[in-house]
């Protein structure tokens, strides 16, 4: 039977791929479990339809993001924080400071999860921080940690 992918299975395919399996395992594992639809003119149209919708969609997405990045390249965002004699600070700053920080200061909201820390900032002066903005994107910031 000839069955379209709803979701993605790591063993037979990924979402909108149309594949090729026995009746019985169509009828009695894919279809009941909402994984997959038969193959019919209509489905093969309709998902035909809806990859080149998510093709725009993503190209759009990456446009978005490529915008930002520039807008981040430029960007120097301070961040006070207490601090000890020797530049140590009492604490850390941590990418949920930081996606604050890129709020207040550059007007970009961006999720603390994409501001990839190897790990928290320990020490005052001036730190490169990445941050994948798409799948295929990924800027550089420079966070500039003050005593204050």
């Amino acid at each position: 039977m000839k069955v379209i992918l709803i979701k993605d299975d790591p063993k037979h395919g990924k979402r909108g791929e149309t594949i090729h399996v026995s009746d019985g395992f169509a009828r009695n594992y894919l279809l009941p479990r909402k994984m997959a639809v038969q193959a019919t003119p209509t489905e093969e149209a309709r998902f035909a339809k809806l990859k080149v919708q998510e093709i725009a969609q993503t190209e759009r997405g990456r446009s978005e993001a490529e915008e930002i990045k520039i807008k981040l390249e430029g960007a120097v965002i301070e961040i006070r924080a207490k601090a000890g004699e020797k530049g140590k600070l009492f604490g850390s700053v941590t990418a949920e400071d930081i996606a604050e920080a890129v709020q207040r200061n550059v007007g970009i909201e961006i999720d603390k999860k994409k501001i990839k820390l190897g790990s928290p900032i320990h020490m005052i002066g001036e730190h490169r921080v990445s941050v994948k903005l798409h799948s295929e994107v990924e800027g550089n910031l420079v966070v500039k940690v003050a005593a204050g």
